[in-house]
């Protein structure tokens, strides 16, 4: 299975249901579910290829740039959660891609600082003391 570039994706829905979703799919009509992934996750579907780290929807950044962001931002006191969508087989845009990030907590304001910087001309963005999101369409 390839993405659009020459990246070889893992067929092998049930594994990457269990990274997921911890068991069965989520899938609802279409071959289409929507989900939130922590970067655990990302990182593991990464490490499974099951998301392509170079995939990225439409403007955003790419999926590893976006993981990048987490792992140098180590949550303790907020949490960073990827909005992400899977398709599924036997579709042919098989894949799962990541549309979004949000931090909910206390965010500290260099981090704050930080998710401006980098993601201020999303579609959608939000940036309080508690809440942080960027999404693209």
């Amino acid at each position: 299975m390839k993405t659009a570039g020459i990246f070889n994706l893992n067929a092998d829905q049930e594994l990457r249901d269990r990274i997921m979703f911890g068991g069965t799919s989520a899938a609802e009509s279409e071959g289409f579910a929507r989900l939130d992934l922590t970067p655990e996750q990302v990182q593991e579907l990464i490490n499974n290829k099951f998301l392509d780290p170079s995939d990225r929807q439409n403007l955003s950044p790419a999926a590893k740039e976006l993981l990048d962001f987490a792992q140098n931002h180590p949550i303790g006191v907020f949490d960073i959660i990827f909005e992400a969508y899977a398709i599924y087989l036997p579709r042919s845009d098989y894949r799962v891609s990541i549309e979004g990030i949000r931090l909910e907590g206390d965010i500290p304001p260099e981090v704050r600082d930080d998710f401006a910087s980098l993601y201020q001309y999303a579609n959608e963005f939000e940036l309080k003391d508690d809440f942080a999101r960027a999404w693209w369409d």
